[in-house]
């Protein structure tokens, strides 16, 4: 199964679907009660630091839960449940390394300048767990480098893709902002659609990673 198969699988057009939904329902949430909590020092590194980022990441998982196996170009896996509760940890480890890494990458002299980064970046280290994961379960051993090719165009889509949900935002916020006057609609729209477009970056990993157990 090819990136272009693995994009039309229904599970994967589900896990769209309802990625791109919680991300919506991220960014109102979080333009909406954000101001009140800047009014208070703890509770805007709370959200700064904790609430948002493990939101997000709730959101890759949940992305990647509802794709798997698809997500790999799979028709046929260990069911995911088994696959995590194979050994002690597997899920938190899974939570807390992506949890992590949104808090490492601010600090990196590059990509701290670059957030839109942070959610795809989380995709493909929890998709790289979890195929180390199926890789062990087939008896292969998981090699999670994709090549220089795969990971040229990765790349390419991340800047892509963050241009698309630019424009997007844009087009959305104008039609929308009479309806909805009093929010920045072009940053919450924003804030949905960056995240939504990195998905094909993080298929285009996956996908390649499933080559080695098919």
């Amino acid at each position: 199964m090819n990136f272009i198969d693995a994009l039309a699988q229904p599970r994967v057009l589900l896990a769209c679907v309802v990625f791109g939904i919680l991300n919506l329902l991220l960014a109102r949430t979080e333009r909406k009660f954000m101001a009140a909590m800047r009014e208070n020092p703890a509770t805007d590194w709370l959200a700064d630091v904790i609430y948002l980022p493990l939101a997000r990441v709730f959101c890759v998982l949940v992305f990647l839960g509802i794709a798997y196996p698809a997500v790999f170009g799979l028709t046929e896996a260990p069911n995911l449940f088994t696959l995590l509760d194979a050994e002690d940890r597997r899920t938190s480890n899974l939570i807390n390394f992506t949890f992590l890494l949104s808090l490492l990458l601010p600090w990196l002299p590059v990509l701290g300048r670059l957030p839109s980064l942070v959610l795809p970046l989380q995709g493909l280290l929890a998709s790289a767990m979890l195929f180390s994961w199926l890789a062990l379960a087939r008896g292969i051993e998981a090699q999670l480098w994709p090549g220089w090719t795969t990971a040229g165009l990765v790349l390419v889509w991340l800047i892509v893709g963050q241009r698309l949900a630019v424009w997007l935002a844009q087009q959305i916020g104008d039609s929308w902002r009479q309806s909805m006057a009093g929010e920045d609609m072009d940053q919450v729209f924003y804030e949905s659609a960056v995240l939504f477009f990195q998905v094909p970056a993080i298929l285009m990993y996956t996908v390649q990673l499933g080559e080695q157990v098919r």
